[in-house]
């Protein structure tokens, strides 16, 4: 960037990263400013390199008479005739992290933080010159899935189906899900203004997009307009606001509670006496479930004039229909996925099993910490049923005895026959089949052939076929 001279007490600001060209011939001092406060003057000799601070490089001639008597340059005044180049680099000497319950070391760049709940974060930094700043954040912390897994039925044979499924909690659930604007779960109608020795008023006319509150005027005391919301999710409640007074910063001003708990000026808010009349930033509060929330304007004598507040650009999480991805297992903790599918049917083989969902909110990315644990399901074997004899032959006009083994109960067809011995006089050959029932009612089916062999044809003859009484046939 070009440098033009500006004059005795003028500064002119440069980038922190910025190729300097100035003008041959002509006198400039250099300063660093941090926080306000000078922390070099330029003054180093012809070719030297500032070494105090790594990010600062000097060569060449530069020098000044300093600025109106200010700054006073080490050396002599000196005409550039060379290259100046600042290139302040990030060198932070030491860290600072709040609250620190959470975090895994409060005194390095990068710790690990575990907030179980909605939480903001600050951290001060301090360089080598023993410059400071602070920065925050904060950190959602959104809500694990929750709900039920069944399996069905608990019992059954092997062969037979189990259906696996998982519900989530009736209704709609907290998901991560923001609110834009004065709508839906916080339009205007759903918020309550409160007024304790106030004619302020809250005006939404502007809604979605914006409403705006004013302040008490003309009563004696102090007074309150308050305009209150039950949050419905955990998450941040956000918006822009912008602030105005015919009275004075220090007489109206905007706050806040939660819970029904001590109010809180607006962060950024300048209330002392002599700061401006027109104010605006950013609002930005971690919530829970079911916390209470009320935006005040608040006059301190209820004279002089009244102020306005204009709340614009709001967000706040809400409550919507879950959306929810499930993968099934049979073990608690690791093991193979037997589907993602959802409600999913399964044939197992004999034994005691309970299946685990593992649930993924579509929404938010957040999966439950500990799988689902469905009802116990135990998968029955068949009964190994056999018939003695293996196979029976009998003749036209006899029966057998047929005895059915490895079950609790037995029935026979044809014949609609009870027990696990019968006995059967079939007349062509049939094949019988046993049905046996187990204890845990459980079928299994064997069968027999009993084979019907036809009775002899006899034929007789008498020669001569009259003969006289004393005489015998042969």
């Amino acid at each position: 960037m070009a440098i033009t001279s500006q004059g005795q007490d003028n500064f002119t600001t440069i980038p922190i990263t910025a190729s300097l060209n100035i003008p041959a011939n002509t006198t400039y001092g250099l300063a660093i400013v941090c926080d306000g406060n000078v922390n070099y003057i330029n003054g180093t000799s012809v070719g030297a390199v500032y070494t105090a601070h790594p990010g600062i490089s000097i060569k060449q001639g530069h020098g000044g008479a300093g600025f109106g008597g200010t700054f006073n340059f080490i050396n002599s005044p000196r005409v550039f005739s060379g290259a100046l180049v600042y290139n302040e680099t990030v060198n932070f000497s030491s860290y600072a992290w709040t609250p620190n319950s959470t975090i895994s070391n409060t005194t390095v760049s990068n710790p690990t933080v575990s907030p179980t709940t909605n939480t903001s974060y600050s951290v001060t930094v301090t360089d080598a010159n023993g410059c400071t700043g602070t920065a925050s954040f904060g950190v959602q912390v959104m809500d694990t899935p929750t709900g039920t897994a069944t399996a069905s039925p608990s019992s059954a044979c092997v062969g037979s189906a189990v259906s696996l499924n998982y519900s989530p909690l009736a209704g709609s659930q907290c998901n991560g899900v923001v609110q834009s604007g004065f709508a839906g779960t916080y339009a205007p109608a759903t918020w309550s203004t409160i007024l304790t020795n106030s004619n302020g008023t809250v005006n939404t006319a502007g809604a979605p997009a914006s409403i705006v509150m004013t302040s008490s005027n003309g009563l004696t005391g102090s007074g309150v307009t308050g305009y209150q919301h039950s949050i419905t999710c955990s998450g941040y409640l956000k918006f822009n606001w912008s602030y105005t007074t015919t009275d004075g910063p220090q007489y109206d001003y905007p706050r806040y509670t939660l819970n029904g708990g001590p109010a809180q000026i607006f962060p950024g808010y300048k209330s002392a006496f002599g700061n401006a009349n027109d104010q605006a930033g950013t609002f930005s509060l971690p919530v829970n479930a079911g916390d209470i929330v009320q935006i005040q304007m608040y006059s301190t004598d209820n004279v002089g004039g009244a102020a306005s507040l204009t709340l614009s650009s709001f967000k706040a999480p809400y409550q919507t229909a879950t959306t929810q991805t499930v993968a099934w297992y049979t073990v608690a903790t690791g093991g193979a996925s037997l589907s993602a599918a959802n409600p999913y049917s399964y044939i197992p083989a004999a034994g005691s099993y309970t299946y685990y969902a593992q649930v993924t909110n579509s929404t938010t990315g957040c999966t439950n910490a500990s799988r689902v644990a469905t009802n116990a399901v135990t998968i029955n074997p068949l009964p190994s049923v056999s018939i003695s004899p293996a196979s029976a032959a009998i003749c036209n006009g006899g029966s057998t005895n047929l005895t059915a083994s490895g079950a609790l109960s037995y029935s026979w067809q044809p014949g609609s026959l009870t027990g696990s011995s019968v006995n059967v006089a079939p007349t062509t050959t049939t094949t019988y089949t046993v049905t046996g029932t187990s204890a845990a009612g459980c079928t299994a089916t064997s069968t027999v052939t009993v084979t019907v062999n036809p009775l002899p044809v006899i034929a007789g003859s008498a020669s001569p076929s009259i003969v006289c009484p004393d005489r015998r046939l042969r």
